[in-house]
């Protein structure tokens, strides 16, 4: 059986590129809240080794804030994938939309969806652009980065212990 191909009004089409530029926003605000708590999560057992006497705010907050941090970045990083595939939906649809616009018998410039084909493309791209971390591309990105801040949680766990045999 041919797979027949689904035409949407222009009013779908905009929607599709409506909700496709929301998840390249919410993609952008995740990576960038990521990378901002991994940062968090290097800094603060830098500074509390470099000047321990002066900023060492106790054990137990050191744990916490390495804790909560990384749950922080693990719940974002759920969050980024989740994202990313809903995107990766949205954006296959409107790819085969307008390669059935630009691909069709008539001219493109006589579709009446014509004129929504820059801002689709542009759509399409800055999902691109947004559907990988910043420092961790590819799909394996949210692992990398909730593997790194594992490590530094076990790290800030480590420098605690040491720390609190003074």
């Amino acid at each position: 059986m041919p797979s027949r191909r689904i035409h949407f009004s222009a009013g779908q089409l905009n929607e599709y590129i409506y909700r496709l530029q929301r998840v390249a926003r919410s993609l952008n605000f995740f990576s960038l809240m990521i990378i901002a708590l991994t940062l968090l999560n290097i800094i603060t057992p830098a500074v509390v080794w470099a000047y321990p006497r002066i900023l060492y705010p106790g054990p137990l907050a050191v744990i916490l804030i390495s804790v909560g941090v990384f749950v922080a970045v693990f719940g974002l990083a759920v969050a980024f994938e989740r994202k990313r595939k809903e995107g990766d939906a949205l954006f296959q649809t409107l790819s085969d939309q307008l390669h059935g616009i630009l691909s069709s018998r008539r001219k493109p410039e006589e579709s009446p969806r014509y004129d929504l084909i820059p801002e689709a493309r542009l759509s399409l791209q800055l999902f691109t652009q947004n559907s990988d971390l910043p420092l961790f591309p590819g799909r394996t990105g949210p692992a990398l980065i909730v593997i790194l801040n594992l490590g530094l949680l076990a790290f800030s766990l480590i420098l605690q212990r040491s720390f609190s045999s003074f």
